[in-house]
């Protein structure tokens, strides 16, 4: 049988030509546009072929590829064809596509001709691009990642080494951001960071990096600073940023952050030092309260040693029964009469001998020893309060300290129930201090929790007050027994004009909201004077005595009675 072979191949390709996806241009020496099958028109936004006759290829590419195929074109033509040839066309709806290009100069009949085969790449290119900045970036926050900041310090401390300018690395991390997680939820605590993030941005220049390390944690590389006092400012200005509350759920969270900061050249050149010493830094600012910066000095070192140990004996402390509770008396300065104690943790440890709670509650609360260790304070307070009670002080009330971490617990509320049942103590005899700063991130959560104890016959005192963030609407908001007024206001009384009038306030303040007023931190006559005259119901401080042993407030209580 014979076949006409030649005209079924042509006809082939042309379906091939007409319906093919892929561009397919026929262009002449000028490159101008002489035939274009469908998927060229669409590629470039026109909707027949006529309306690309005559039309020149270099009109559609973007300014920096125009110059560069007319010097590739001139170089390269007609001896070779292109291949993989990548640029960037502007279509007629002015979208731009990446595109790839293959030539072929056409002979025979076609000669003269060149044959471009494209294809649009522009997704291809976009997914290269997302899974690029996804390995560069924080997919939460937007924010450069760790990777991404090594590599832009290293590169920073190469730059600099020519110059006399400062390089700085500031670590921050939040303070209370676990409260929002155990509060509202991980979904909440996600808002918080994309906020911290924009909040962090808006501060800083354009000219430095931000990114974000993981978890609560966010770094700056300071680069092309000339004066140390510009890396001071923007921690300064940081800083203030954080005492702004972020708003969740209608309830104000104030997070708090603690910031590390080292500098080049001063205190390391490289930059796994820089970022280990600014990681020092914040460690102390945190240790020391948290919610400040700290610039890195060499003594942190030994600061971080001795809490390393610290950490490492404190994990066995309460299996080893090194925790002992003394009592700090608290007298009603009308009559005289000693009405109640405080009750103190100190830490006997057999290695390291008496350690300070301003040395050790600060890592109990970041390592989460200190849920452990408050409730053990609890039971011992409230076993302690049952003995005097048996013995006949069934006035004396008994307070307690509780830790913000502590008191946020799922369970709090139970375990306090539990105390009282295991130790017998009346629940009128016991007293839950807690601090402005603890409640004021999550007013709603607190006031049920603190309804319940209250309705269980628990007394509950504002500590520290004055020094928190919404004094006031705390004391509106919460059923508040007690407010213990800070003992720094109880020293700046004479200190200056109008520390007075602060303390004369709290006092009026309290009364008129039918609270008891303790003052806290008395250690002289002429407080105690003015505090009497100014109405306060409660005083404690050195003045009476330091806090007691159980054995030597005992025998207080005799004495006293």
């Amino acid at each position: 049988m014979k076949y006409d072979v030649l005209p079924s191949v042509i006809k082939k390709y042309e379906l091939l030509y007409h319906l093919s996806p892929t561009a397919i241009l026929m262009l002449d020496r000028q490159m101008l546009l002489k035939e274009a099958n469908p998927g060229a028109v669409r590629l470039l936004g026109f909707e027949n072929e006529a309306e690309l006759k005559n039309k020149a290829l270099f009109d559609f590419l973007v300014e920096a590829d125009r110059q560069n195929i007319r010097k590739d074109y001139e170089a390269s033509f007609p001896r070779q064809n292109w291949r993989n040839y990548e640029m960037t066309i502007v279509d007629r709806e002015e979208q731009r596509r990446i595109i790839l290009m293959d030539t072929e100069m056409m002979t025979g009949s076609e000669e003269g001709f060149i044959l471009a085969i494209i294809r649009d790449i522009t997704q291809q290119k976009e997914e290269e691009r997302l899974v690029h900045f996804l390995a560069h970036h924080d997919a939460l926050t937007n924010l450069p990642n760790r990777y991404y900041f090594n590599r832009e310090l290293e590169a920073s401390l190469e730059a600099v080494k020519e110059s006399k300018s400062l390089l700085g690395v500031m670590l921050i991390d939040l303070d209370r951001f676990k409260l929002i997680n155990d509060t509202l939820g991980h979904q909440y605590g996600d808002e918080a960071l994309v906020e911290v993030a924009k909040r962090l941005l808006n501060s800083v220049d354009e000219k430095y990096l931000l990114a974000r390390l993981g978890g609560d944690e966010f770094i700056i590389l300071i680069r092309n600073v000339a004066e140390y006092d510009d890396i001071v400012s923007l921690a300064e200005k940081i800083h203030q940023d954080f005492q702004l509350p972020i708003t969740l759920q209608e309830q104000d969270f104030y997070l708090g952050g603690s910031i590390g900061i080292s500098i080049h050249p001063f205190d390391d050149n490289t930059s796994a030092g820089l970022i280990k010493r600014a990681d020092i830094a914040m460690y102390n600012a945190k240790h020391n309260g948290g919610n400040q910066y700290r610039l890195y000095t060499n003594e942190m070192i030994a600061v971080v040693q001795r809490n390393v140990k610290l950490e490492k004996h404190l994990r066995k402390a309460l299996e080893l029964k090194e925790f002992v509770l003394y009592y700090q008396p608290q007298i009603d300065l009308a009559s005289g009469r000693l009405i109640g104690a405080e009750a103190l943790i100190r830490w006997k440890s057999a290695v390291l001998g008496m350690v300070q709670p301003g040395e050790f509650i600060s890592i109990a609360e970041q390592t989460g020893l200190i849920n452990e260790i408050g409730q053990w304070v609890i039971l011992e307070a409230c076993q302690q309060g049952r003995i005097w009670q048996e013995q006949g002080w069934g006035n004396f009330i008994l307070s307690v300290n509780v830790s913000s971490r502590q008191f946020m617990q799922p369970d709090f509320v139970s375990k306090v129930q539990d105390n009282l049942r295991l130790s017998g103590l009346v629940p009128e005899r016991l007293c839950l201090e807690i601090t402005e700063s603890m409640v004021v991130n999550n007013l709603n959560v607190a006031r049920e929790m603190l309804d319940e104890l209250v309705a269980l016959g628990i007394h509950i005192a504002i500590d520290d007050f004055g020094t928190g963030y919404s004094s006031l609407s705390v004391l509106r908001q919460l059923p508040i027994a007690i407010i213990k007024i800070d003992r720094s206001f109880i020293m700046d009384m004479n200190a200056y004009d109008g520390g007075l009038s602060i303390v004369k306030t709290i006092v009026s303040m309290g009364h008129d909201l039918q609270k008891q007023v303790v003052a806290e931190g008395v250690e002289t006559i002429d407080q105690l004077e003015q505090l009497k005259q100014l109405g306060c119901d409660k005083a404690q401080g050195y003045y009476y005595h330091r806090p007691l042993p159980i054995a030597e407030f005992n025998e207080l209580i005799v004495e006293k009675h």
